[in-house]
């Protein structure tokens, strides 16, 4: 039996579809316009959801249906309208919705009554921006903290201090590596 794609319960038309989910961490460049590769890790983008398939050309009524898809919009927007997706690999991956994005593809197949159909979905609610976002609403719940009061000890309640020997050969690594590239004394 035929994998099925849905999008908002609606199957995707044509056949042989074939899903490919790719996902990608933004770096960002630190190296200061060098030619090192060093960068910082920038959060996760969003999956990209790739659809393949074949439309028949006597069905003509499903290519037309499949780019009636690609442009719905949300009510009241511009944008590309988020729509649930069943399929088996996104949902192995928690992809629940996703959009359109930039481009759909149709290209006649020769020599065949075919047309080879691709497009692209962006997820949406993405698993890192639903943990981003719950984070968010957790520090915004979390009243603050009290201000610094003095220990017995003399440091402020709440200052990081050596527990043990790990914190200390941390901190003498720290200051050996900054005297070693930034020649601090």
């Amino acid at each position: 039996m035929e994998p099925v794609i849905l999008l908002d319960a609606v199957a995707v038309p044509g056949f042989d579809h074939r899903v490919t989910v790719q996902e990608q961490v933004d770096r960002e460049d630190v190296s200061g316009g060098g030619n090192s590769g060093a960068g910082a890790h920038g959060g996760w983008k969003p999956a990209l959801v790739t659809v393949a398939c074949f439309v028949r050309r006597d069905r003509p009524e499903d290519l037309g249906n499949l780019r009636l898809m690609f442009h719905e919009r949300d009510a009241g927007a511009d944008t590309p309208k988020l729509m649930e997706i069943t399929e088996d690999t996104c949902w192995a991956m928690g992809i629940r919705k996703v959009r359109f994005t930039e481009r759909m593809q149709v290209v006649p197949v020769e020599g065949r009554d075919l047309w080879t159909v691709d497009f692209t979905l962006v997820e949406a609610e993405s698993i890192p921006a639903r943990t981003t976002e719950r984070a968010a609403q957790g520090s915004a719940a979390t009243p603050a903290a009290p201000a610094a009061t003095q220990t017995t000890g003399g440091a402020a309640a709440g200052q990081w201090q050596p527990d043990g020997w790990l914190d200390e050969l941390l901190q003498n690594a720290n200051a050996v590596a900054g005297k070693y590239l930034f020649g601090a004394k």
